[in-house]
């Protein structure tokens, strides 16, 4: 029963894998993303708006950030203190993750470019409260 109930209570809050992310040994990355094409939702957040600044650094052709918040602010603020040699092409782009029709309006654009590299999901990240959309989507 005890092994059981160690399960459960994992499942509902993963203790060990957080323990292991607050002990990791991170470093930077230090991989070039020349001439690629990044997008990041969330970056207006915390985790998002980091990452940003420093894939912006390591020479990538264009960033994409998303968030239902408006990431000007992040985009002049990374095109101030980029110290690549190449500024990228930064776009912002809208997405609600809680309206479906926002979702399959973001999805849309990203079809439309020529290429996509890499993706950080980021939008959400530290969201613990449970939300229903208006069309009876679970946000968490």
């Amino acid at each position: 029963i005890a092994l059981a109930l160690r399960l459960l209570l994992a499942e509902v809050f993963p203790w060990r894998m957080l323990r292991k992310q607050k002990n990791a040994k991170l470093s930077a990355p230090t991989k070039s993303f020349k001439g690629k094409t990044i997008l990041i939702t969330g970056a207006n957040g915390a985790f998002g708006s980091r990452a940003a600044k420093m894939i912006a650094d390591l020479g990538v052709e264009r960033l994409i950030l998303a968030d239902v918040r408006d990431c000007t602010g992040v985009k002049e603020q990374i095109e101030a203190e980029t110290t690549a040699t190449n500024k990228p092409d930064i776009q912002v782009w809208h997405v609600d993750m809680m309206s479906y029709q926002s979702c399959q309006e973001f999805a849309k654009k990203a079809r439309a470019l020529k290429s996509l590299d890499g993706v950080l999901l980021a939008a959400g990240i530290l969201s613990f409260k449970r939300q229903e959309s208006p069309e009876g989507w679970e946000t968490c």
